[in-house]
């Protein structure tokens, strides 16, 4: 049922319906699943019933895709492309994009799993237990970037089929920028707070577990605030190059997970994850340097990142010096994070973004540089 759900949820994004998905996802879905807990709550019901109900709510999820998807295909008149000698299918080329693919994921998908297999066997049920308890925290850095990959994907290969280089560059940079701050909230609260969120999900108990979960936020933090790398070589089918750097991932993670785990369990698996993880990103981006025609590097991305990497050092030198507590701590935090939108307001492009901002004076200061462009603009355009 995810499966399905994952096809149509992408073949909406590529038809842009970007109403549809939050219709479907943050509304429909939400909604189905409450009333199963409440049905399941005012029945006195088991756990089979909350999985019955669950089943039936993913059946009733993807029949309104399906209904979602068939409206957008007839209003747009596309079923015509469906005609007997009209499509053609290359079982060929669907397995030659498809393989290489496959065989990236899954060596994605093995990194994580060795480290939990040599932490059971040189430290045992313990550090397993202190690391899997915090991935899945570190893991929520990367929301932002998995939810706008929803339209990214669809949108660069429009623009690729368009042969349209400047519209790549400009999205892939424009959403890395929204990726990079959006996740900067999180990264920051994993890093300053690592202890207390540790504590607070899962007891004294894994109090340890808190610097694992830093050290892993900092590798997912990267991977999020380079961008959509991966995404875009699969776009310019660049499958090959993804395939051959997720194979030498997983070989170096190998090898330093052997290194660090029996020296320094948890702590030495997180190292191991992260220093992966970063290793992989950089070979993405050279993947798209030497195969693409997308911008490594961009003096707007210097001031961004430069910029996010000065606030995390002051938060960073505020908590160890200061001895900060936890609301002016949280306070400081927000007002940075305000701060940061301020000065990369134009890597971010907020008036087109969002522009029903400039309507809510509390925000207009974030725009206030677009504006200002517009007015200088108007008399030359006169």
């Amino acid at each position: 049922m995810a499966a399905l759900d994952s096809v149509f949820q992408g073949l909406l994004g590529v038809f842009a319906s970007p109403r549809a998905i939050f219709f479907r996802r943050h509304v429909l879905t939400p909604c189905l699943r409450l009333g199963a807990i409440l049905t399941v709550m005012a029945m006195s019901g088991s756990v089979h019933l909350l999985a019955t109900l669950y089943v039936i709510a993913g059946l009733i999820g993807t029949t309104a895709y399906v209904l979602m998807l068939f409206r957008i295909l007839r209003d747009r008149g596309l079923f015509a492309a469906f005609k007997k000698g009209r499509t053609r299918v290359s079982p060929r080329e669907i397995y030659a994009f498809s393989l290489p693919v496959f065989v990236s994921d899954a060596f994605l998908v093995l990194k994580t799993s060795m480290a939990i297999m040599l932490l059971e066997f040189f430290n045992g049920s313990v550090m397993v237990a202190e690391f899997r308890a915090v991935v899945p925290v570190a893991g929520l850095i990367l929301v932002v970037m998995r939810s706008l990959n929803m339209l990214y994907t669809p949108t660069a290969s429009r623009l690729y089929a368009r042969e349209d280089t400047d519209g790549i560059n400009a999205l892939y940079w424009q959403t890395a920028s929204w990726v990079a701050l959006g996740s900067f909230p999180v990264f920051v609260a994993c890093i300053l707070f690592y202890e207390p969120i540790t504590v607070l999900l899962f007891g004294e108990r894994y109090a340890s577990a808190g610097l694992v979960l830093a050290v892993l936020a900092v590798g997912n933090y990267v991977n999020a605030a380079l961008g959509m790398n991966a995404y875009t070589l699969q776009v310019y089918a660049r499958v090959r190059v993804l395939a051959t750097n997720s194979v030498i991932v997983a070989l170096l993670a190998l090898g330093l997970n052997l290194w660090l785990i029996p020296v320094y369990g948890a702590i030495g698996a997180a190292l191991a994850t992260t220093g992966a993880v970063i290793v992989h990103n950089l070979l993405n981006q050279a993947g798209l340097h030497f195969g693409t025609g997308v911008d490594v590097f961009r003096a707007q991305g210097l001031k961004l990142y430069g910029s996010i990497l000065l606030a995390t050092l002051g938060l960073v030198v505020l908590r160890a010096g200061f001895e900060l507590q936890l609301i002016p701590l949280i306070v400081l935090v927000a007002i940075v994070f305000v701060v940061l939108l301020r000065i990369n307001r134009n890597e971010l492009n907020i008036a087109n973004a969002f522009p029903e901002l400039a309507r809510v004076s509390g925000f207009r200061f974030l725009l206030a540089a677009e504006k200002e462009r517009g007015k200088r603009r108007t008399p030359d355009e006169g």
